[in-house]
């Protein structure tokens, strides 16, 4: 239970298995048997919805994650549905913030969508994978805040921001892209491109082809250095 010394009194009875404080909030949840789970102020006033499941988990300082019917979203400390749990993904794990770009990213089954912090659809939910340059599935990288997406639908990939705006469209401008990479002693944001069959380098920095597409395959890029594969496969 949750005991106010400014009131002397409790305000949250001892009948819970878990009380946690994260800002001027308190996670609430009774775990046997399952539920309820709610947020209170400090002052022990229930300030959200009853939930199955209520976590406080390190990459949201300014969320909590919870959880209906195997679904996650999130709520913000004043007990407001930022991703509604009916949008949400089936792990808690699976939804990245970015407050900076006001995005979250989210997966529902097997696919990976963005929406705004209001739950407007920003990206639909037909991405199979999204990468950034730490090869991190739909979080985007602190620096470079792009990443490489492919469609579910067609099987092809893209380039987005972390905004959700088409860099490169699937499909459009480029066959193929690979995985992202922030060279270490460079400022460049380099990605793999496939036109035709033939691979090359472009820096999504400076908007150039850094290596003209003119190789079968693509084989790494990293620590300022790519390789890659001629016909003959050298």
């Amino acid at each position: 239970g949750l005991y106010s010394m400014p009131a002397k009194k409790l305000v949250i009875p001892v009948e819970y298995e878990s009380l946690e404080f994260k800002g001027d909030a308190v996670l609430v949840e009774k775990t046997y048997p399952a539920g309820p789970a709610w947020l209170a102020d400090l002052n022990g006033n229930k300030i959200s919805s009853n939930f199955e499941k209520i976590r406080s988990l390190s990459q949201f300082n300014d969320f909590v994650a919870v959880s209906n019917n195997k679904k996650w979203g999130l709520i913000d400390l004043k007990g407001k549905p930022i991703l509604p749990v009916v949008m949400g993904s089936e792990r808690e794990i699976d939804i990245h913030v970015d407050l900076e770009a006001g995005r979250i990213a989210s997966r529902k089954g097997r696919l990976w969508g963005m929406t705004d912090l209001q739950g407007k659809i920003i990206l639909p939910y037909n991405f199979t994978s999204f990468l950034d340059g730490d090869n991190n599935p739909f979080h985007l990288g602190e620096e470079n805040k792009m990443g490489v997406v492919k469609e579910y639908s067609t099987g092809k990939r893209g380039v987005v921001d972390s905004k959700g705006n088409w860099i490169f469209k699937p499909g459009q401008e480029y066959e193929d892209f690979g995985v992202m990479s922030q060279f270490v002693e460079g400022d460049g944001l380099y990605v793999p491109v496939s036109r035709k069959g033939k691979w090359g380098v472009y820096d999504l920095v400076t908007k150039r082809e850094i290596i003209k597409p003119q190789f079968s395959n693509f084989g790494s890029l990293e620590y300022m250095h790519a390789t890659f594969l001629d016909k003959d496969d050298k």
